[in-house]
């Protein structure tokens, strides 16, 4: 274990007895002679004001190689990536083109539909007329 770890693993242990340890910015209410206590009465310990900054280490300069390698991999990596994109495009595309072709060819057969509809109902309304017309005859001759 290093000795950064330990050094922390033991602030935390001190930090967990808090039970008799007081900050000075407290003391000034415990030492007031209007309370009647005495500092060596509620405090055996003091904490500091504020917690210090663990020195950090400076990491280790990396090296040219190093870098090239770094940097190789990632490109690897992103091409690896692109690749992939580039087949679920490709293989999305096929499927966009077929379901293009299909909605075309369903909106041609409701065109198709749509226009024998429309002879039928002209038919239809001129068979109407022509039967109203022989029935008006008819009761003409009554």
């Amino acid at each position: 274990m290093s000795k950064s770890v330990e050094k922390r693993k033991e602030w935390a242990k001190s930090l967990m007895d808090v039970s008799v340890d007081m900050h000075d910015y407290a003391l000034s209410a415990v030492t007031d002679p209007g309370f009647g206590n005495t500092p060596d009465v509620l405090c055996s310990t003091h904490l500091p004001d504020t917690p210090t900054k663990p020195v950090s280490k400076k990491g280790k300069m990396e090296t040219f190689e190093d870098v090239v390698v770094m940097l190789s991999s990632i490109s690897s990596l992103i091409n690896e990536c692109s690749d992939s994109l580039e087949k679920l495009v490709s293989s999305n595309a096929m499927k966009i083109e077929g379901l293009k072709k299909t909605v075309d060819f369903v909106s041609a057969e409701v065109k198709d539909v749509k226009v024998k509809v429309d002879h039928l109902t002209s038919r239809l309304q001129l068979g109407e007329q022509q039967i109203l017309c022989r029935m008006f005859c008819l009761i003409g001759f009554l």
